[in-house]
C-alpha cells in the first residue's frame, strides 16, 4: 500500500518558494517528483525522470499497472518545469 512519509507534508506554496529562490531546484525537481511517485504509487514497474540533461522528448515516464489519484495506469509521459511561464 502506498503512503506519504511525514517529511513530505509540504504545501504547494513551499514548493513555489523553493523554486523561485533556488536555482538548483531545476535539477532537483525530478528527484522530488520521483520521491512523490514512489511514495504514492502502487505496482510501479518503471520510473524514468531525467535530471535536466537536455535530451528531447518527455521529462519523465512512469509505467504503473494500478492507477492512483495522482498516477494514471499504464505508461504515461510527464512534462514539468520550474519557470513561471508554463
Amino acid at each position: 500500500m502506498a503512503y506519504v512519509v511525514p517529511f513530505l507534508g509540504i504545501k504547494a506554496g513551499d514548493i513555489e518558494t523553493w523554486v523561485e529562490r533556488n536555482i538548483s531546484a531545476r535539477t532537483r525537481l525530478s528527484v522530488l517528483l520521483r520521491t512523490l511517485v514512489n511514495s504514492t504509487g502502487n505496482d510501479i514497474t518503471k520510473i524514468d525522470f531525467r535530471n535536466d540533461d537536455g535530451r528531447p522528448g518527455w521529462d519523465g515516464y512512469i509505467d504503473s499497472s494500478q492507477p492512483t489519484p495522482w498516477i494514471p495506469g499504464g505508461l504515461s509521459g510527464w512534462e514539468f518545469g520550474t519557470n513561471k511561464d508554463i
